[in-house]
């Protein structure tokens, strides 16, 4: 019982000298200076310091411009506790080119350590995306820490932020599970886009799923993510492979664009433009695949950055054009297409505005691009399903006039049949009928008649009437006969019935048949017309033209 109380009160009495070491430790007089010319030492900056000639540091947010000038951090790190303390100091952003961190105690140099984005990660004081520097502080003891800050990427404003080491561990902690769960996103639309792309093999979900990994890997490059375990001994790749993953942004973006809005070269103003835009992208990729010396790789990345922003900036450009000529036209989807790029374009916006302080800087605007990316990324999403339902619509509508195209196609179908057949029953009853009956009436007086010479004179009406009965029959069956509707079966019959008939009348028939006869299709209502026509006048011409040859020309 005894140990048991002896092991509970050390462990209370430990409890209680770290709380009372973390109170017991102030940091005090954060404040920065900027030097111009670059050439200020150490000593020199320590009495500025101590003299007040620092500024002081607001929300402690350090102004870091892209240019020559030597930026320095300073503050005092007092510890009244009774063990030693250990602060670390993170400054948060990725890409700054040298750091260098000087401690001082009573005028004497502690310790000093040298960091940068250009240096391996297995050199820097603490592995991690950002730059944290650990401090360790004696009992009683007051010490001042100096960073010298050379910055020449970009303009940025470096959030600094102290820590003890259970703070730090759940930082680091709450960092993860945000990013995990922003990663984890972006991963899982990626997936039902690749998806979509199997089951509808369309190639904006293709895209979309390409520009989704693109949007993640230019997102965790820009914020430093995943380099200590992947490129930790090449830190150059880090810088390549975030330009990179720009570019490839950017391009597949266009891409999704073009798919999105079915751009077409007659349809759209702008797709000759991002056409020939797309062939500048491989640009400022193959500048970068140039091997280059790390002493001269930041004027390096200068030259990719202008190339690369201005190939960027007017891509973003004919993007919005795009998005508005369709939205102007009542494309619904566009709508959400263009309120998700101009999302992320207000994100990057309002970070670039934060770094050049002209708002506040702080945990919103300094990652709201990234806010931007994931906003973007779910009306995209939006967009895209609003675009298949109503693609899924108009398939469906298409269908539907499809059918009922067809249903009326076979209703005039079955209406032709039945005026087809109407019109032969008329035909028969007219031609056969009238025929039929002649016949009876001449047969029945034959019958009535005694002397053969009168029987004679009959049966001869008898066999005319036959004949003409025969000749109707063949006309109505030849007219029947699709085989017959082209214009040159038409001839060939017009031609067989003249040089029959005036064959008989001792007249010469001749027909004048064009070479090149065109095809044409003439149904079996127009023939039988035609033909009646033609008989009545090849009829007219036997009996009263007396003519000696019948010449017929086609034209």
């Amino acid at each position: 019982m005894r140990i048991l109380r002896f092991l509970l009160g050390g462990m209370a009495l430990l409890f209680l000298l770290k709380s009372g070491n973390a109170q017991a430790v102030k940091i005090a007089h954060v404040s920065f200076y900027v030097d111009t010319a670059g050439n200020a030492d150490l000593p020199g900056i320590a009495r500025m310091f101590h003299k007040g000639g620092f500024s002081k540091l607001n929300n402690n947010i350090l102004p870091a411009k892209k240019d020559n000038a030597v930026y320095w951090l300073a503050y005092t790190i007092q510890n009244q506790g009774p063990v030693t303390a250990s602060i670390k100091t993170e400054l948060a952003d990725p890409y700054i080119d040298d750091i260098r961190l000087t401690v001082l105690s009573g005028g004497t140099v502690m310790a000093h350590t040298e960091s940068g984005c250009l240096q391996k990660f297995a050199n820097r004081p603490f592995n991690y995306r950002y730059f944290i520097f650990p401090v360790s502080v004696a009992p009683q003891t007051t010490i001042t820490c100096f960073f010298s800050i050379r910055n020449t990427y970009h303009n940025s404003v470096i959030p600094v932020n102290f820590y003890q080491d259970k703070d730090f561990n759940d930082h680091i902690q709450h960092e993860y599970l945000i990013w995990g769960m922003y990663s984890g996103w972006f991963l899982l639309i990626s997936f039902m886009t690749l998806v979509l792309f199997f089951f509808l093999r369309e190639r904006i979900y293709l895209f979309s799923f390409g520009y989704t990994l693109a949007s993640l890997l230019w997102v965790w490059s820009n914020n430093g993510m995943g380099y200590q375990y992947i490129w930790s001994d090449h830190p150059e790749v880090m810088l390549r492979i975030r330009f990179i993953a720009s570019i490839l942004t950017i391009a597949l973006l266009l891409q999704v664009t073009q798919s999105f809005l079915e751009q077409q070269k007659e349809n759209s103003r702008f797709y000759r433009v991002s056409v020939f835009i797309k062939y500048l992208f491989p640009l400022p990729v193959l500048l970068l695949l140039i091997p280059v010396n790390l002493s001269h790789f930041q004027q390096f990345t200068q030259l990719f950055l202008l190339v690369g922003d201005s190939i960027m900036f007017t891509t973003v450009i004919i993007i919005i054009l795009s998005l508005a000529e369709r939205v102007w036209s009542g494309n619904k989807p566009a709508i959400y297409y263009l309120f998700s790029v101009l999302l992320l374009l207000a994100g990057i916006f309002l970070l670039i505005l934060a770094r050049q302080n002209v708002i506040p800087a702080n945990q919103f605007t300094l990652n709201c691009n990234y806010i931007g990316f994931f906003l973007q990324v779910w009306f995209i999403v939006i967009g895209l399903a609003i675009r298949y339902n109503q693609l899924r619509k108009e398939k469906e509508a298409f269908k539907m006039s499809m059918l009922q195209q067809e249903s009326e196609a076979q209703l005039n179908i079955a209406v032709a049949r039945e005026n087809e057949r109407r019109r032969i029953a008329s035909d028969m009853h007219d031609d056969l009928g009238s025929g039929l009956s002649g016949l009876r009436i001449v047969s029945e007086l034959a019958s009535r008649k005694q002397s053969r010479e009168e029987m004679k004179d009959d049966l001869g009406r008898v066999i005319d009437h036959a004949k003409e009965l025969n000749e109707k029959v063949k006309d109505i069956i030849w007219t029947l006969n699709t085989d017959n509707d082209t214009l040159l079966n038409f001839i060939y019959y017009i031609h067989h019935y003249g040089a029959v008939l005036f064959e008989d009348a001792a007249i010469l028939f001749e027909m004048n048949i064009p070479e090149d006869l065109p095809e044409v299709i003439i149904d079996g209502n127009k023939r039988k017309h035609l033909v009646m026509i033609i008989k009545e006048a090849f009829t007219n011409i036997l009996k009263h033209a007396k003519a000696t040859i019948v010449t017929t020309a086609i034209t």
